[in-house]
């Protein structure tokens, strides 16, 4: 009887030492598992700003979403991002030529911001770049495109988007125009349009007193009553002013709802040829010159 309570006794301390045992186990597995989580994370740290949320993809490469943090300006990444995702920042105006872009940049998302230039230099170097969507920010003109153009020569690139961006072509064809011919003007509202005239007035003055007029055929175009009555303006000079002449030129800008098109417009592209706005980097220079070649020739 006395051997079986001591027995008992023994096998009581036992369980109380395996029960004590198995929760500072528990405690320090957790422990362990809360401080490889931390670590986990501070590894995935790839950008100046916290607000960034970084993630592996593979080989060592990662991606950074920095999208809808209300950045004001491109943080700092690390040389291992290749992807960067900076849309809905509307706060986010420009992309400066020095910039803190990773070198083996690969893919860049920079919609639904507010950006409204992109400096000449901000994306040199990028060799590796091979998506770049700048779309949905209605400040950005297309006089954007020849800083890209030259900034990207040699590179990657094969996909640009920049859908729904202003109709434009603005100093990028002024410049480019009198490189070639520097006696010729160009009517650009900003400049020409009289301060106070009534808007429809200096259109219609702006359209009768030039040779050509080029009309950008975009989302945001078609979205604008002014750059419609632009074109309505222009067809009916050239009908039944120019003899039918070929003095206006329709650049196609990005893909196009042809059902939000009016008939006007649909039928002229249905029967006349039209330039459009290449996305492959390679073919600005020839694309260029086509547009001067059209402007200039008398």
């Amino acid at each position: 009887m006395e051997h079986s309570e001591e027995f008992d006794e023994i096998l009581d301390g036992n369980r109380l030492f395996v029960r004590r045992w198995s929760q500072d186990l528990f405690w320090i597995c957790f422990v362990i598992y809360q401080f490889m989580s931390v670590k986990a994370t501070q590894s995935l740290t790839c950008s100046s700003n916290k607000r960034c949320e970084c993630s592996s993809i593979k080989d060592n490469k990662l991606k950074a979403d920095c999208s809808r943090r209300q950045l004001s300006e491109i943080p700092r990444f690390d040389h291992s991002v290749v992807d960067i995702d900076l849309s809905g920042n509307e706060n986010l105006s420009k992309i400066p030529a020095i910039n803190y872009l990773p070198s083996r940049l690969i893919r860049l998302d920079a919609t639904l911001c507010n950006l409204q230039h992109i400096e000449l230099g901000a994306l040199q170097g990028l060799k590796n770049l091979y998506y770049l969507d700048i779309s949905w920010n209605p400040e950005l003109t297309l006089d954007v495109l020849s800083n890209i153009t030259n900034d990207l020569i040699g590179s990657n690139i094969k996909t640009l988007k920049f859908n729904a961006i202003q109709c434009s072509e603005g100093a990028a064809l002024k410049s480019k125009v009198q490189s070639k011919n520097p006696a010729a003007k160009l009517c650009y509202h900003k400049e020409q349009f009289i301060p106070g005239s009534d808007v429809a007035e200096n259109i219609v003055n702006a359209v009768n007193c030039s040779r050509k007029t080029v009309c950008v055929l975009s989302e945001y175009f078609l979205a604008s009553e002014w750059c419609i009555y632009e074109f309505k303006m222009a067809n009916l000079e050239k009908i039944y002013k120019r003899g039918d002449q070929n003095s206006l030129i329709i650049l196609m800008l990005g893909s196009i709802n042809t059902d939000c098109v009016p008939a006007d417009i649909m039928t002229y592209l249905n029967s006349r040829s039209y330039l459009e706005v290449p996305s492959n980097i390679d073919e600005f220079d020839v694309y260029w010159d086509h547009i001067i070649s059209v402007v200039i020739d008398e």
